[in-house]
């Protein structure tokens, strides 16, 4: 820029472009990127300073200046963009995998209450002698209703209230009823569980029945099973 003239040349203004174009390709991030659109492109940066001296350009000059002023802020852009894509670009690559280093070690979940108080309970029941066996959770509509007396009209066969796979497969129910007057569903009942390896039963009382009844307590001295009584008033998880 001549101080005489009060603006910057033609020749000035295609220094300082290309001035600015060698910093941007020698930018190695994307800070020093940055650092060079503030410099040249901010508020107060070269360019803005040189389009405000249009003013003082002969007006025979201002169309080339013009022409040239924008041409360099064009390719000053387009430099920027394609040098901030390419230190980014370099920056994801240096972030490959190391196979070097340690594996990241995710801390396992506790265990679940209730499953704690199972295994606390088979665990006290182990060093009483008896063991834990466990059958098939799959269990036929005779074996699970029809053998027990269980009328066909029962709501324990709706759908609510067991899971059924087919028509005639379910899922293991929580509780069976009995007839206490009959003993060949208790006795078929019982020695179905000693086959497959139960240990131990317990029946709950207070509910439908006072007590035991006396045809399940024979199917068990049969088959030498331990038969507990459950009162209502025992807690769930007991």
């Amino acid at each position: 820029m001549t101080e005489s003239e009060g603006y910057m040349t033609l020749a000035e203004v295609e220094a300082q472009q290309a001035q600015s174009l060698s910093e941007v390709a020698a930018a190695g991030d994307a800070a020093a990127v940055e650092q060079i659109r503030i410099r040249y492109l901010g508020r107060n940066g070269s360019l803005p300073a040189i389009v405000k001296q249009m003013k003082d350009v002969p007006a025979e000059e201002r169309p080339e200046f013009g022409k040239r002023t924008n041409a360099w802020r064009a390719a000053l852009e387009e430099a920027l963009a394609e040098r901030l894509g390419s230190v980014g670009t370099a920056k994801k690559e240096e972030r490959v995998f190391d196979c070097t280093l340690p594996g990241r070690w995710f801390t396992p979940g506790a265990k679940h209450p209730v499953s704690r108080v199972i295994e606390e309970t088979a665990a006290i029941f182990a060093r009483l002698g008896f063991t834990v066996a466990d059958g098939p959770d799959i269990e036929n509509r005779f074996n699970n209703f029809t053998a027990l007396n269980t009328p066909a009209h029962h709501p324990s066969m709706d759908a609510s209230d067991t899971f059924w796979l087919t028509d005639d497969l379910l899922l293991l129910t929580t509780g069976t009823q009995f007839d206490g007057n009959d003993p060949e569903p208790c006795r078929s009942y019982v020695a179905r569980l000693a086959r497959r390896g139960v240990r131990g039963l317990g029946f709950g009382t207070e509910v439908v029945r006072a007590g035991i009844p006396d045809a399940l307590a024979h199917a068990c001295r049969d088959q030498r099973m331990p038969l507990f009584e459950v009162p209502y008033r025992t807690p769930f998880i007991a």
